[in-house]
């Protein structure tokens, strides 16, 4: 009898051991899950695309851009792939199923989490050991915190969203309050206290490599906070009902009489109407245009005679630099991106496979959807860069053809995204993957001009060549390369989408 004390009588299960298993299977499911979503292969693909950016960078270079990596890209996989699996399994009827498990909901985010942060940990393990970054023990503890406060944080932004847009259109309003504090004191502007409200600004202390225990302690307080605030949230619900004006276009749009492409593209664009404002994509968009167009103005005004003072670089040699990269390039991968999953979208709510055998045809939507794209990045961007006071030496045909290039661009992102992933989760994949090749035409600015076309093939170099074109004729030309270039890309991407309309 003694042996026995302690031990649950016979055929009552031990509540911690049934806990352990649980998690243990939870565990198991969710590796499988990041392999078969491409999320282990991503990670590996983009860290070590950043250990030879960063080899290749001076010394001095390496040490400051580091932290923005580890910050930006290598903390950003929980608050990307956490929601993604979420409203990827709310669609396809799996959480439903889960629910019905002796699994609870804060078991399964948090197996979920840790297992996108233990990812996280490796990546910037990889990062500092490549890049042969100095004390590398402080930098991965605050890739471990903001990993797990990440992956919380966006957990609780999913809430009850039905699409993965509702959470990209909520991503801002969380993670502007988050940064901007870090951002202010990592710049310099301010070393006031109340930055470090925000655990960001600790952790990115230490991502320099330095140990910062208060802020690590808070840190901690903040995971704990929102991993209650979690537990304690519904974060999910059954599989949503079609918003109302959805509801009232499937009764009112009978449309008798002759099929005509014009019809089945009005029928498309009223369905975007109705559907894109409840989902406040549109706000989001047409709010970020002139957001980015006044940052870009405030560096080229305020920022040029900031860094000349605090720090004694001569910024305004660099501006084209700087505002090809967050106008001229980062506005067709946005707009791009989001067209791309879009596409997924239709794709996951089975709108495909029926488009599939009407006379409207996949192929026809897909075509009304680059052509937004490409119509919604070149109105962005043709009016981000008066507002942002962008000089082009070419003039108004040199900011026309930019913008046609940069529209041009945005049907590769999106179709890469429709072509190669099979889900939303894949889709944020090959949208993390096809960011970094997609910014790598800056680097034409410090190449010479034969080894400026190795990078040809990649269409946002003919939109950042047309921005720094010095004549109208060699802008146009940059601009009819940009629509060579993205369509001799597009022909076996479009393939793919059309013939395999129910991919999955």
């Amino acid at each position: 009898m003694t042996g026995l004390v302690g031990a649950p009588p016979h055929g009552i299960v031990d509540p911690a051991r049934a806990a352990r298993r649980r998690v243990r299977q939870l565990l198991r499911t969710e590796v499988r899950l990041l392999r078969r979503f491409h999320v282990v292969t991503a990670t590996i693909i983009v860290t070590a695309l950043w250990v030879a950016v960063l080899l290749l960078a001076p010394a001095g270079a390496r040490r400051v851009v580091a932290p923005l990596v580890l910050l930006t890209d290598v903390t950003a996989l929980s608050f990307l792939f956490v929601p993604a699996l979420l409203v990827l399994e709310r669609m396809e009827g799996v959480e439903a199923a889960l629910r019905m498990t002796p699994a609870s909901a804060s078991e399964r985010i948090g197996v979920r989490v840790g297992a996108t942060a233990a990812l996280s940990l490796i990546a910037g393990a990889a990062v500092g050991v490549g890049a042969g970054l100095p004390d590398v023990a402080p930098r991965l503890v605050a890739v471990a915190t903001m990993s797990v406060f990440f992956g919380l944080v966006a957990a609780a932004a999913t809430g009850r969203a039905a699409t993965l847009t509702t959470f990209l259109i909520r991503a801002p309003l969380i993670a502007v309050p988050l940064l901007t504090p870090a951002l202010v004191y990592l710049l310099g502007l301010a070393d006031a206290p109340v930055l470090d409200v925000s655990p960001v600004t600790s952790a990115v202390d230490m991502m320099y490599g330095r140990w910062h225990w208060t802020g690590l302690t808070w840190q901690l307080t903040c995971i704990a906070g929102v991993a209650l605030l979690v537990a304690r949230t519904p974060v999910g619900q059954p599989a949503a009902a079609a918003p109302a004006g959805v509801r009232r276009a499937r009764r009112r749009r009978t449309h008798p009489g002759r099929y005509t492409i014009r019809a089945a593209v009005g029928s498309f664009a009223r369905t975007d109407r109705r559907t894109l404002p409840a989902d406040r994509l549109a706000l989001m968009l047409l709010a970020s245009v002139p957001l980015v167009a006044l940052v870009v103005r405030v560096i080229g005004t305020v920022g040029v005679d900031w860094a000349q003072r605090r720090y004694g670089v001569a910024l305004e040699p660099y501006l084209p630099l700087v505002q090809v990269v967050l106008l001229v390039i980062h506005t067709p991968v946005i707009f791009g991106a989001l067209s791309g999953l879009l596409l997924l979208e239709d794709r996951d709510a089975g709108l495909l496979g029926p488009v599939a055998v009407t006379r409207a045809t996949v192929a026809t939507l897909v075509a009304y959807r680059l052509a937004a794209s490409v119509l919604a990045t070149a109105l962005a961007l043709g009016l981000s860069l008066p507002v942002a006071a962008v000089g082009h030496p070419a003039g108004v045909a040199g900011y026309v053809s930019t913008a046609v290039a940069a529209g041009a661009a945005s049907v590769v992102p999106a179709l890469l995204i429709a072509a190669v992933a099979r889900n939303r989760v894949q889709g944020v994949a090959v949208m993390k993957v096809m960011s970094l090749p997609l910014y790598l035409p800056i680097a034409a600015w410090f190449a010479g001009a034969p080894a400026r076309w190795l990078l040809a093939p990649v269409p946002t170099a003919w939109a950042a060549w047309a921005a720094w074109a010095a004549t109208p004729g060699r802008a146009v030309a940059m601009a009819l390369g940009a629509g060579l270039v993205s369509a001799g890309l597009a022909v076996p991407l479009v393939r793919q989408v059309v013939r395999n309309p129910n991919r999955s």
